[in-house]
């Protein structure tokens, strides 16, 4: 009797499907786990970004001494204007995107330039007897010049503040 050695074509096309198979898996897995990394790294920078820009005008609200711009009850603006008992002025508007902070003679950018700012409005919702209070709305997203799905996220937050005084 003869031995066999070697493999058969059908054994060969078998071991090749099988090994495909798990590659084709594995690699499927791989791709989902990378895709789901961006897009939450995508929603922490909104996150952040918002959570930076909220503090800082919230901060600023509070140890404000009255409010110039919106000054009446019911006004909105784009643009929020604080009086300190210093005598200083702090200003707080969107350009190209982000908030800018003008404070003295300086200005500086408090959102990251990885996200962009769709909207922020102030409203004045003091009462008469209150001494300032200032809802902010804010409209945030990643900055995603290619359109990519796993880069997309947004942030939308309404939030209000008042003097201390």
């Amino acid at each position: 009797m003869k031995s066999k050695k070697g493999t058969t074509l059908i054994e060969v096309l078998l071991y090749t499907m099988i090994t495909g198979f798990f590659v084709t898996t594995i690699s499927l897995f791989a791709w989902s786990a990378i895709s789901a990394k961006d897009k939450n790294d995508s929603i922490a920078k909104v996150n952040d970004s918002t959570q930076i820009v909220i503090e800082e005008i919230t901060k600023s609200i509070r140890n404000a001494d009255s409010v110039i711009i919106p000054a009446n009850q019911g006004e909105s603006s784009d643009t929020l204007t604080l009086h300190y008992a210093d005598g200083t002025v702090r200003t707080f508007t969107v350009t190209e995107g982000k908030v800018i902070m003008q404070h003295l003679s300086d200005s500086y950018k408090i959102s990251s330039d990885q996200t962009t700012i769709n909207s922020l409005n102030f409203q004045n919702i003091s009462r008469p007897s209150t001494p300032g209070i200032i809802q902010i709305q804010l409209k945030i997203s990643r900055t995603n010049p290619n359109n990519i799905q796993d880069f997309s996220a947004e942030n939308e937050i309404t939030i209000s503040e008042s003097l201390r005084q």
